[in-house]
């Protein structure tokens, strides 16, 4: 199924100020009628709340994203991105990728979006955030940076009214035990890596995750509009993106060790095919684990941790 046409199908309906009967709709669309049930169904399955009576088809969104919004809220910026608002698409971090200057890009739902480790990223529509930012910024090392843009999104959460969101190393965000949202960095191209800072989070609901608690911002505090919190979100991680290419990490890592949830907690670690076990002991000067083992102190670069008893 093409995505596109998904994401013009779900456009039209949510910009539709009444109920459209199923011929118009696929009139307006330049479909065969008989093409139309596959891609109410595709989208249905992706989560996207359509519903039909005797007067057509209608999508309600109560917190729609607005480009424009988006980027008026950032107009005064230095180099305010340009903004592009998906219904539907694959991924936002592949639409910010390429071409000059800053881009960001948000979706009510991805249908190929990825979080660390190639997991994949589920939001409900229209219930969350899924953004990317993307820019031509270089920075001499992109050592800790996830780690940097997961502080710059959790202040900025904090300044908007939400207490108690601390990060699970190296770049998740959590609150009341449960998974908040995440943050993916990229780094395509050379020999000027455009950098890609992609940021999930659950806003109005959380989704179900298997063996995993997860939790959404309404469960902290009333939440905002969207288009607001994703104007904190991307003044945040420009302003820490300048930061860091001018400070390096050490600042990010005094923060980060404010909010480390797994400081002081027995933990293991799945890298390479291994399991390792030992206290999180908070981290290094790149952003590596730092975990304290019956052999030892040790730092680790990459893997999955996940809360246990030594």
């Amino acid at each position: 199924m093409d995505v596109a046409e998904l994401d013009d199908l779900a456009a039209y309906l949510m910009e539709a100020a009444t109920p459209v009967p199923g011929d118009v709709l696929a009139r307006r669309l330049g479909l065969e009628p008989s093409a139309l049930p596959s891609r109410l169904s595709a989208l249905k399955a992706l989560g996207v709340p359509i519903s039909e009576d005797g007067h057509g088809l209608r999508l309600i969104c109560t917190d729609a994203l607005d480009a424009r919004a988006v980027g008026s809220g950032l107009s005064d910026l230095d180099h305010p991105p340009v903004v592009e608002v998906c219904r539907v698409c694959e991924s936002t971090n592949a639409r910010v990728g390429g071409g000059p200057g800053p881009r960001l890009c948000l979706a009510e739902v991805q249908t190929a979006g990825r979080g660390r480790r190639g997991h994949v990223w589920l939001q409900p529509f229209g219930t969350g955030l899924a953004l990317s930012y993307g820019t031509g910024l270089h920075v001499e090392r992109v050592d800790g940076l996830a780690i940097a843009m997961a502080v710059a999104v959790a202040e900025a959460l904090a300044v908007s009214g939400f207490e108690g969101i601390g990060l699970k190393w190296p770049n998740d965000l959590y609150a009341r035990g449960g998974k908040l949202g995440g943050v993916m960095v990229e780094a395509a191209g050379a020999p000027d890596p455009r950098l890609v800072i992609g940021v999930g989070l659950n806003v109005h609901a959380a989704p179900v995750l298997d063996g995993r608690a997860a939790t959404a911002l309404a469960d902290l505090a009333p939440a905002p509009s969207r288009n607001v919190l994703a104007v904190a979100l991307a003044r945040g991680m420009a302003a820490a993106l300048t930061r860091f290419q001018g400070e390096g990490f050490a600042p990010f890592a005094e923060a980060f060790a404010r909010l480390d949830v797994l400081a002081g907690q027995p933990v293991f670690l799945a890298a390479a095919g291994n399991t390792i076990s030992g206290v999180a002991r908070g981290i290094g000067p790149l952003g590596e684990i730092v975990l304290e083992t019956t052999d030892g102190v040790h730092r680790y670069t990459a893997g999955e941790v996940s809360l246990g008893h030594v």
